[in-house]
């Protein structure tokens, strides 16, 4: 009996001991885990930093590449109206006339205007460049301080004993790993060749997929590729440059090759593409180091594609490829391109360069086949004219440019096109009249059924359509005919007419708060706040509208998690557990005001007032959730304010 008790006693003494033991051991652990729990979240918010910073420099080089375009079209243009100048004042003085001398004036306060424009944009530019050299330090500078605190962070979560809480800690680690390797995104070009090697291969396309770019990973190392809108360019001049217009962005796994598409289109009409068979012939250009003629010739082409595929979706073509819409789409882009990039090399191709390709294509030639080209080739090269306009492009050599027009330059092109319009009009109604008189004299002849004609095809009784051209039996029908003929022709110039005169009228309102007035006492205005973009207010008396526009950055959102997508993931001996990989975006919010409608100097505030978000880019987060989860909880939010 005493044995048994003082066995118990001792058995009570271990278990005692035990329990202590197992309340010290958690205590310790408790601690260490917390500690190694704040070093993760250090490590997590230096991150979100280098994001934020990351966005920073990717919207600052964005506005560089505004201003940048936008200096080089103002110093074309001012240089090009000097010239205007120049030419006007040498002529007043050859003829002492009193409208060559009051016209020489007028050139030269618009040379004036635009010298003053450009040094505006000069100093842009500059301050643009100045801006992005600065955002793209500080990136590297928040990107800097991740790693030192990854480090401590692993090597604390390391050291504790294995359970849930080291799991979800080791996995929080390793997307914090993989999130900073996304930011490391590298052009090809800067990759170190001995690491990775690239090469070119051309397609023989001069539209869409024109090249292909393959990437060779001789390391262990991951890279994350990105390749913003960049030209791709002829080593020897022998093939075709190509504006690329898309901005790719891949990842190179360790010891991965990839091949990469690149869409673009070409910019010289008169040099064959890239074969297949031109080995180490083609360059990618690095977009931070485009000169002024790159860069005049990649916007072009961005612009002709952002206008082809607007004048699309209005319906406002009339082509052969009208019921094949991305045929049409890639036919206008390439050759308003072709024009446009010619046209600023002083050698602009012509419609009968666009006809002999045309011809060349049709195989053998008839008189016949021809007939039915020729309006559909007219059709097409009306309808490139129309995309060009925006990018301004002229008929006459090397002044043709991205132009920045002058106030009275605008204001006499829509007064021209009104012009032009009306004039159309009469014609049209003379057409429409003297094709009643054809149709009238064809009625009262009879000896016949009555015939519509729909796109040269019968229309018979009762609707029935005969898959035969109409020929003409007499010259009352002949006439009939060609006065048809006559009106459609009316009808589609004055249809073109219109476009022109829209679109002129369009730019003109667009630039419309830029216009000066005449020299008087000046509307004080107050300074912008801190980060407001403001158009600068002209002095005048209070007439027209106030035009005051201004584009405030509020601040960098988030939107909540949405889910991406997910699959079921199978453990052997278990039920499948879930997968989900979610999303979200990241928006820069602004503040814009205008362009105010109300009289200029009027009192209180501009209207209207609207915030707008643009997006900046999207991240994506993958989680696991045990089996059965009905309701997966979204991850934790990046510590932006929510939109």
């Amino acid at each position: 009996m005493s044995l048994k008790i003082g066995l118990r006693n001792t058995m009570g003494l271990i278990g005692v001991l035990a329990f202590v033991l197992m309340i010290a051991v958690p205590s310790g652990f408790a601690s260490s885990s917390t500690e190694a729990k704040e070093k993760v979240e250090a490590a997590e918010k230096a991150l979100q930093n280098a994001q934020r910073a990351d966005d920073q420099a990717e919207k600052a080089a964005d506005d560089w590449t505004k201003k940048a375009d936008q200096d080089i079209r103002d110093s074309m243009n001012a240089q090009k109206k000097r010239e205007e100048a120049s030419a006007a004042r040498e002529k007043a003085n050859q003829t002492g006339k009193k409208e060559d001398i009051k016209a020489a004036e007028k050139a030269e306060n618009i040379a004036k205007g635009a010298e003053k424009k450009a040094e505006e944009s000069k100093k842009a530019f500059e301050a643009a460049l100045q801006a992005y050299n600065k955002a793209k330090q500080d990136e590297e500078a928040a990107k800097g301080q991740v790693p030192p605190l990854i480090e401590p962070a692993e090597k604390a979560v390391e050291e504790l004993p294995e359970s849930s809480v080291k799991d979800k800690l080791k996995e929080r680690i390793k997307k914090l790993k993989d999130a900073l390797q996304q930011l490391a995104f590298t052009f090809p070009t800067k990759l170190d060749p001995e690491k990775v090697s690239l090469s070119i291969v051309g397609t023989s396309e001069t539209i869409g997929h024109v090249a292909t770019l393959t990437l060779i990973n001789h390391s262990e190392e991951a890279f994350f590729i990105r390749i913003p809108p960049t030209i791709l360019a002829s080593k020897t001049g022998e093939v075709q440059n190509y504006g690329l217009p898309q901005k790719v962005e891949t990842t190179l796994g360790p010891r991965e090759t990839k091949t990469i598409p690149l869409t673009g289109v070409c910019l010289d009409a008169r040099v064959r593409p890239a074969g297949p068979e031109d080995k180490d012939e083609l360059a990618l250009l690095d977009p931070e180091t485009l000169d002024r003629n790159w860069r005049t010739q990649l916007g072009g082409m961005q612009t002709i594609i952002q206008t082809t595929e607007e004048l699309q979706r209005k319906g406002s073509y009339k082509t052969p490829y009208s019921k094949r819409p991305e045929e049409e789409r890639n036919t206008l882009i390439q050759w308003t391109t072709w024009l446009f990039v010619s046209t600023l090399k002083g050698n602009p191709i012509t419609k009968e360069d666009f006809k002999k390709k045309v011809y060349g294509q049709a195989g053998e030639l008839t008189a016949e086949k021809k007939e039915k080209l020729d309006p559909g080739i007219d059709n097409l090269w009306d309808a490139i004219q129309l995309t060009g306009i925006p990018v301004k492009i002229l008929s006459t050599g090397s002044e043709s440019i991205l132009a920045t027009p002058d106030w009275e330059q605008l204001e006499n092109d829509v007064e021209k096109l009104k012009a032009r319009e009306k004039e159309l009009e009469e014609e049209y109604k003379k057409a429409m009249e003297e094709f009643e008189k054809a149709r009238k004299a064809l009625e009262q002849r009879g000896g016949g059924p009555e015939i519509e004609v729909e796109g040269g095809v019968i229309v018979g009784p009762h609707g029935k359509k005969e898959r035969k051209k109409f020929e003409p039996r007499d010259e009352l029908e002949k006439d009939f005919l060609d006065k048809l003929e006559a009106v459609k022709q009316k009808e589609a110039e004055l249809q073109k007419a219109a476009l022109e005169r829209e679109a002129a009228e369009k730019e003109k309102k667009k630039t419309q708060v830029q216009k000066p007035l005449l020299p008087q006492p000046p509307v004080v205005n107050p300074p912008p706040a801190a980060g407001v973009i403001q158009v600068e207010q002209p002095a005048g008396p209070p007439q027209g509208p106030c035009g005051f526009f201004e584009k405030e950055f509020l601040r960098t959102v988030e939107t909540p998690w949405r889910p991406k997508g997910g699959n079921d993931v199978t453990i052997p001996g278990r039920d499948p557990a879930v997968k989900i990989v979610w999303e979200k975006d990241i928006e820069n919010e602004f503040q814009v005001t205008g362009r105010c409608p109300l009289v200029v100097g009027h009192g209180g505030d501009h209207v209207p007032v609207e915030k707008v978000y643009e997006k900046a880019k999207t991240v994506t987060q993958e989680e696991s959730y045990p089996p059965g989860t009905r309701r997966p909880k979204p991850p934790k939010d990046l510590g932006l304010p929510k939109k």
